[in-house]
């Protein structure tokens, strides 16, 4: 009872701050919380029954609470269309695979980076999503789209790579640039 006490006053406080954002990710349930499962932003579903949607990819939106980082006041919430997966081996000499699906996109985009980061884009003009990576990025791959793509990433056979965290994320163009999910691999030894 005291934790609902202690979010329902961050609530109320987070009303005269509170910032609009657009999320992608595949959705859990993890020690009693809803959560997008990379990179962990918790979601207070309110209104929304959740519980049968866990496992699937989800875009959500709502209001950020002010003082807990990262977490989501759901004000909107559908399965997505766009979804971005991480697959393969992130083994030294083997590869990882960086796949979109998108049956609206003409563009795909693969960023990455070396930490992961929170990066909201609503409200400026032609972005949208989030993103979830530190900023800058790299530019891992990108091209035109049609409906989905997988791009093979070979990771290099160096064992100074080892317990190297990367973390990606997709972006796609559809008339505005959109922030899909992230997802993090760690390099392992063979």
């Amino acid at each position: 009872m005291t934790r609902a006490i202690i979010l329902g006053v961050l609530l109320s406080a987070s009303c005269l701050t509170a910032q609009q954002v657009r999320m992608f990710g595949q959705l859990e349930f993890d020690a009693g919380q809803f959560r997008l499962v990379t990179p962990g932003v918790v979601l207070i579903p309110g209104a929304f029954d959740l519980a049968n949607e866990v496992g699937q990819f989800v875009e959500v939106s709502g209001d950020l609470v002010a003082g807990v980082a990262p977490t989501l006041q759901v004000t909107s919430f559908q399965r997505a269309d766009d979804t971005f997966e991480l697959n393969g081996s992130s083994r030294i000499g083997d590869t990882l695979q960086l796949r979109i699906d998108s049956p609206s996109a003409i563009t795909y985009y693969f960023v990455g980076s070396l930490a992961p980061g929170f990066t909201p884009l609503d409200g400026i003009p032609m972005l949208s999503g989030t993103v979830f990576v530190e900023l800058p990025t790299l530019l891992v791959s990108s091209g035109p789209l049609q409906s989905s793509w997988t791009h093979p990433l070979p990771v290099p056979n160096n064992a100074a790579l080892v317990g190297l965290e990367i973390w990606f994320q997709a972006a796609m163009f559809n008339g505005q640039f959109v922030y899909l999910n992230a997802r993090r691999a760690e390099i392992t030894a063979t």
